[in-house]
């Protein structure tokens, strides 16, 4: 599956879409824009687009996150005095994670 940029709006879609997801146009329109554009477009496999989500890393950012919040659970339930840092510690470390996922999508 390679990506090619939608004649109408210009941003990279699936060369399989049936239709742009952001404009909406029919995927036969282009297919034909897609063989006679220009050489300066560019179509790109997955294996050299930067841009592609690192989902994996960010979940591992949200799981370290929430066994933070876990660990600070239990230690507050031992009494702990630092049970309140490290659950407010795993909270950011979540959100981090969370904020860095849904940045990293287009």
């Amino acid at each position: 599956m390679s990506m090619i940029a939608c004649p109408e709006c210009a941003k990279e879609i699936s060369d399989k879409a049936a239709v742009c997801p952001h404009c909406k146009k029919p995927a036969a329109k282009m297919q034909n824009a897609a063989a006679n554009a220009s050489p300066s477009i560019k179509t790109m496999t997955p294996a050299e687009d930067v841009t592609s989500p690192a989902g994996k890393e960010w979940k591992i950012v949200q799981l370290i996150g929430g066994l933070l919040m876990v660990i600070g659970v239990v230690a507050w339930i031992g009494n702990s005095s630092d049970a309140g840092m490290v659950i407010f510690l795993g909270c950011l470390i979540y959100l981090g994670g969370r904020l860095g996922a849904w940045r990293s999508q287009d």
